[in-house]
């Protein structure tokens, strides 16, 4: 059971296991690094920018696995979040990355005492000073650095030491760069390597704490040659937390490039082809009989690679669960199977599977269908009404019609056939319309008094047209793409998908 399901988790990547590019985006930067070296040594500072999910992190796995040239440490940021300062403590995997290795080889004794004179500086320093050692925070060059029980330990441990803890801030700040330096430069001559510092998990963590971080190690972490960061970046909440914190003072896109010597960007699109044929052979469907869900997760924007993994183990569990059930005489879930070969019930199911999990206040407006329904006729004009082939119906008189039997639309190849002459399939249509209309603002439902397909295709052009007056676009790139192919370029024929069906197997198993 367990081998259909998709690893969401941080994964070794490879060029067989890779479903979205990311290997050959990994390969690449990785003969940057390898080869590159009198480049890096004057830009060493390096932003993989990337949304959430996009595969930062099995970029920097497989960078760490294969460099040569170069000796990898990760810092995860996430994990040090709880400390008052994550500066230090990146500087202390730094140090301790390099005392550990040096000493295990036992090919610099001496690097001890070094490493543990540079960290009790860089306490001092971070911490400004013994009189400002007890305030919660303090800003220094508009980097804002936290105190607290580190710069309490620092007091104990330069007070035992009989370091000099009033000298001024500029004083620490040269005695900690040539320290550190000496530290960097020591393990370079001894391995002949230099560190590969990645900072990964950043965009789990607090904006305002990224933004101090990075900005730390850019003023007192690189002014080397032998140490190389590389941060992997989600541009997009970062450069909010920039505009928040400095208004429109510093431009987000000017301060990340001050930050930055060189980035590389994670692809913005992917070729949905690979993980489209790897899901349906999962689940026992000839991929070559299907053709549109990767135009579908398109049109919709739901191309995050972490997002539609989820969302297929979410659909291969469900049909899972069927086949339980149905071993055990239980029927509720049978129709699963039934469909499973079905392409526009999967993914109409899977569309109601991501709103589910990532728009939630959507799905549950659009299980309460009865109150939509009438919400939506209520916004419409006064003097709207809704033209089918058999005439004309005020929305008062519309809402009385179906107050009685207000139920999910089914859509059906039957509205592919009839929808020019069969008032029932039109009406049908026009409440699976109603089940999916933006909320953000009125939009009038198409008039279906109509006597040519040519007539149809201009009417939903223009209906079309109207959606995008809505910023709820999960739903109005939905109705647009299943109107377009079903009913204006006519792709599916004989399918039939229950809503209610769908609805009432997400409330129950999920």
């Amino acid at each position: 059971m367990g081998n259909k399901f998709y690893n969401n988790r941080d994964h070794r990547l490879n060029n067989s296991s890779d479903l979205f590019g990311t290997y050959f985006k990994a390969n690449a930067i990785l003969k940057v690094l390898d080869n590159l070296g009198k480049c890096i040594e004057v830009n060493n500072m390096i932003a993989l920018y990337g949304a959430w999910g996009s595969g930062k992190t099995s970029t920097i796995n497989y960078i760490y696995d294969n460099v040569t040239t170069l000796e990898p440490v990760i810092f995860q940021a996430w994990k040090y979040e709880k400390d008052l300062n994550l500066a230090l403590s990146l500087f202390e995997l730094i140090s301790d990355k390099i005392k550990n290795d040096l000493i295990s080889s036992g090919r610099n004794p001496l690097i001890d005492g070094l490493a543990e004179k540079t960290k009790i500086i860089a306490g001092t320093m971070f911490s400004f000073a013994k009189n400002t050692l007890l305030n919660s925070e303090i800003n220094v060059l508009g980097i804002k650095l936290a105190i607290g029980k580190a710069g309490q330990e620092a007091i104990k441990e330069m007070e035992e030491l009989k370091l000099d803890s009033e000298k001024s801030y500029f004083d620490s700040v040269e005695e900690f760069n040539n320290s550190f330096n000496e530290l960097i430069d020591k393990y370079f001559e001894t391995t002949g390597k230099r560190l590969l510092i990645f900072v990964d998990d950043l965009d789990r963590c607090e904006p305002d704490k990224v933004i101090d971080l990075l900005a730390t190690i850019k003023h007192f972490f690189t002014n080397t040659k032998n140490a190389v960061y590389f941060c992997a970046i989600d541009k997009t909440a970062v450069s909010e937390s920039i505009k928040l914190r400095y208004s429109n003072v510093i431009e987000a896109e000017e301060y990340l490039e001050k930050i930055f010597d060189i980035t590389f960007n994670m692809p913005d699109s992917y070729d949905l082809q690979p993980v489209i044929n790897d899901f349906f052979n999962r689940i026992g469907v000839d991929y070559t009989k299907v053709r549109n869900l990767d135009g579908f997760l398109e049109h919709i924007e739901f191309t995050n690679p972490r997002k539609i993994k989820k969302v297929f183990n979410k659909y291969i569990m469900l049909l899972e669960l069927a086949e339980i059930y149905n071993s055990s005489d239980n029927e509720k879930l049978k129709f699963l199977e039934l469909k499973r070969t079905d392409e526009m019930f999967i993914i109409v199911f899977i569309y109601f599977i991501i709103l589910f999990e990532f728009h939630r206040t959507i799905y549950s407006k659009l299980s309460r269908f009865r109150d939509k329904f009438v919400s939506i006729l209520n916004n419409l004009d006064e003097t709207f009404s809704i033209e089918t082939t058999k005439g004309s119906y005020e929305k008062a008189q519309y809402l009385e019609q179906q107050s009685g039997n207000i139920y999910y639309p089914s859509l059906s190849g039957d509205i592919t056939k009839h929808i020019i002459t069969d008032e029932k399939v039109q009406i049908e249509l026009i409440n699976f319309i109603i089940l999916f209309m933006p909320t953000d603002v009125q939009i009038d439902l198409p008039n279906l008094d109509i006597d040519s397909t040519y007539q149809l295709n201009e009417v939903l052009f223009s209906f079309y047209n109207s959606l995008k007056k809505s910023d709820q676009k999960i739903l109005t790139s939905f109705i647009e793409f299943i109107l377009d192919t079903t009913i204006t370029k006519g792709r599916y024929e004989g399918y039939s998908v229950s809503i209610s069906q769908i609805i009432h197997v997400l409330q129950l198993l999920c």
